[in-house]
């Protein structure tokens, strides 16, 4: 396979936190072919000058969580413009407390990414920065490849790097995508999803006793 043929560049984030109440949990993975996340930035920088109170604009990052609606809306609405894919995962915890460690959110991006495969067959792939430590990161990019060599049929996976989300326009968006998808699953209200469905080119729900099982094996 010539790798450089089929390269899309993927970047991974996750909502809400894996041990989180909630009954799901959604991995969303942004797909494009243009890395450069310089080409993103006006996104938050129009909603800064624009949108937020003076206050407002001191924050060192705009977050899905901790936006009003109408910021959600504004940069939903800008994200959805852009020539870019979304590969969603959501996990359904079955009522499961799933303590957030390397291997289990090492499992759960491996069945994500694996997803992903199917539609490009060479991803390089940037995880946000949730493990500062590099044993965790490590311990994160062995399960996810373990993961995809027992269910990936095809496709190539390259981990670039685990980048801060303060410093990456890309991964911001990744938060405001998987804020969105989370508000459908664990809310039912998918009027932020609406916003951005037409990016989504696939959007599947397992179970964690299914993907824990097939790990196991």
């Amino acid at each position: 396979m010539n790798t450089s043929d089929n390269l899309t560049y993927g970047f991974l984030d996750e909502s809400p936190n894996l041990q989180d109440k909630s009954a799901f949990f959604s991995i969303v993975i942004i797909l494009n072919t243009n890395p450069d996340e310089k080409s993103y930035r006006s996104i938050f920088k129009r909603i800064r000058k624009n949108v937020l109170k003076k206050k407002a604009k001191e924050v060192p990052e705009l977050k899905f969580a901790y936006s009003t609606h109408q910021v959600r809306v504004k940069i939903l609405q800008a994200i959805s413009k852009r020539p870019i894919k979304i590969s969603a995962y959501i996990l359904d915890k079955a009522g499961r407390r799933i303590p957030d460690t390397p291997e289990n959110y090492g499992i759960v991006a491996g069945f994500a990414i694996s997803e992903a495969l199917k539609k490009h067959p060479v991803i390089v792939l940037t995880f946000d920065k949730k493990y500062t430590k590099p044993k965790d990161q490590e311990e994160v990019e062995k399960i996810t490849l373990k993961v995809i060599a027992k269910v990936s049929k095809k496709g190539v996976l390259q981990f670039k790097e685990h980048a801060d989300s303060k410093t990456n326009s890309i991964l911001q968006m990744a938060d405001y995508i998987a804020g969105a998808v989370s508000y459908k699953y664990n809310k039912n209200d998918e009027n932020y999803w609406e916003i951005i469905k037409e990016l989504i080119e696939q959007e599947k729900k397992e179970s964690w006793p299914d993907i824990k099982a097939i790990f196991k094996q």
